[in-house]
């Protein structure tokens, strides 16, 4: 998946039960904060998240960032199909996550949101 986020944009902090997860930082700077490590990356430069441990990030860039994101093996990109919003535009970014929504349907694909998403 390829996420495009604003500056300032954060998920909670969050657990994946069943899934493995790698971040491929594409434009900007964002800081992955995994367990109790922190990672500043910039373009070019990668962090992994591994299953069962409590991890979140945050856009650090003005101009944003494109991040790619594997997940292995897959089946939460169900979870995104479930609580996105289509973009009605390539370039636009997509809409704020309704979070009630998020933190309502995260049992159902093994998720557990363990904290508030990190901030500036």
């Amino acid at each position: 998946m390829e996420f495009a986020d604003p500056v300032g944009h954060a998920p909670p902090h969050h657990v994946h039960e069943d899934e493995e997860e790698v971040w491929f930082l594409l434009d900007g700077e964002v800081t992955f904060l995994v367990g109790d490590q922190r990672h500043d990356l910039v373009p070019g430069q990668v962090a992994y998240g591994p299953r069962g441990v409590p991890h979140s990030y945050l856009v650090r860039s003005p101009e944003g960032a494109r991040i790619a994101v594997l997940f292995s093996p897959a089946f939460v990109e169900e979870y995104f199909r479930a609580n996105g919003t289509p973009v009605a535009e390539a370039g636009d970014l997509p809409p704020e996550f309704d979070l009630a929504a998020v933190v309502a349907s995260a049992d159902a694909f093994h998720l557990r949101v363990t904290g508030p998403p990190p901030s500036l």
